[in-house]
């Protein structure tokens, strides 16, 4: 943990660092050239071989260089930082190629090439080695169902000369490589992963939340290595349950009640009636309560009544489900079919059936006797 927040604290002032330079460079001389390149410096895993070259030149003649590093200047005796001088063909400037063999973690730094007189001119750049390539993403973010959402994923260094080949990973389970990629196989593309490794969700539906890893493959030295990273896509609840359930309370089967919850982390469910929570199972209530996943976002919770009251047309239960990004509720309401009437003798009460048959029988008999 302490060598990873090393490495990011260095990170971050390898960011300011080329800036900070920047302010201070000298004012330009058009009659004086210094320019080290890679311009950007570099970024190395240690081990591999680094070269910086500085050009300069002063009224179109070469002059004398020297490196300095850190502002202490640097001499050709070391034999793991050889410095090779040399002019162009043209004699109208001079340039120095430093070379740093099996770099290592010391070897970071600001590395300068300033010009001797009669010419002034000094250009600097940075050098930082790493010891293990980090991953660098996205921070974790909440998902907004239908707004377009990307996972960036960079390597530092950056070994895309060694090889280095970016691999998205969803809970577990491999995503793609590269290019549009339908992920639930419903024939359109769901996500797009860029050249560079970036990762974008198209109209994600709560089910895209969850754990991505990003996994780089690298080679140095002829070895293949990996190293991964994972970004959090939370989902805020929701939860879904049927509005209406019709119930003869004389029937034998019990009350069975259900309800979907959808959230990343899963939600903590509960159910509740007449302002009581059930949380679990109640023997002595009769009351029965499982609450189980069904993939990595979504919970399906069923609550079990053997007995109900009699004495009631209408009653509600309400799911609630809860992350930490969130709270929704449902409620279902469960309709008596004892004690509501439909006129079109669907879920009409026995005690009505029975009222209505004995009267059209009476009828019945009434219009034979007359007849």
């Amino acid at each position: 943990m302490k060598s990873r927040t090393r490495h990011l604290l260095l990170v971050v002032a390898l960011q300011l660092v080329p800036w900070t330079l920047a302010q201070y460079q000298p004012p330009f001389n058009p009659n004086t050239y210094v320019r080290i390149s890679p311009p950007d410096g570099i970024q190395s895993l240690q081990g591999l071989h680094q070269k910086l070259r500085c050009d300069a030149s002063y009224m179109g003649e070469p002059v004398d260089v020297f490196w300095y590093k850190n502002d202490q200047l640097m001499l050709d005796t070391n034999p793991r930082l050889p410095i090779d001088e040399s002019t162009n063909r043209m004699d109208t400037a001079s340039f120095t190629i430093l070379t740093i063999l099996s770099t290592r973690v010391s070897d970071s730094g600001r590395y300068s090439c300033r010009m001797m007189p009669p010419g002034r001119g000094v250009s600097t750049v940075v050098v930082a080695v790493y010891e293990h390539p980090m991953v660098i993403g996205s921070p974790s973010q909440l998902l907004v169902p239908g707004e377009n959402m990307t996972l960036t994923c960079q390597m530092v260094p950056d070994l895309t000369d060694h090889g280095g080949k970016y691999f998205w990973h969803k809970e577990g389970r491999f995503i793609g490589t590269r290019g549009l990629i339908d992920v639930d196989s419903n024939g359109s593309p769901d996500v797009y992963i860029t050249p560079n490794g970036n990762l974008t969700i198209f109209n994600p539906l709560p089910v895209f939340g969850g754990t991505y890893t990003c996994r780089i493959r690298y080679n140095v030295n002829g070895k293949t290595n990996y190293v991964s990273g994972d970004i959090k896509v939370f989902v805020n609840t929701t939860v879904h349950t049927e509005p209406y359930n019709w119930y003869n309370v004389n029937s034998r089967r019990p009350l069975q009640l259900q309800c979907i919850v959808e959230g990343f982390p899963y939600a903590d469910v509960y159910w509740s009636h007449q302002g009581n929570r059930i949380w679990g199972t109640d023997a002595r209530n009769n009351v029965t309560l499982l609450t189980r996943p069904l993939d990595h976002v979504t919970m399906l919770s069923t609550l079990s009544i053997r007995v109900l009251s009699r004495n009631f047309n209408v009653t509600h239960y309400t799911c609630t489900g809860t992350n930490t990004f969130g709270t929704d509720r449902k409620v279902a309401a469960i309709v008596n079919t004892e004690q509501v009437f439909s006129p079109f003798g669907i879920g009409a009460s026995s005690l009505v059936m029975r009222s209505t048959v004995l009267y059209c029988l009476a009828f019945v008999l009434w219009v034979l006797l007359i007849v």
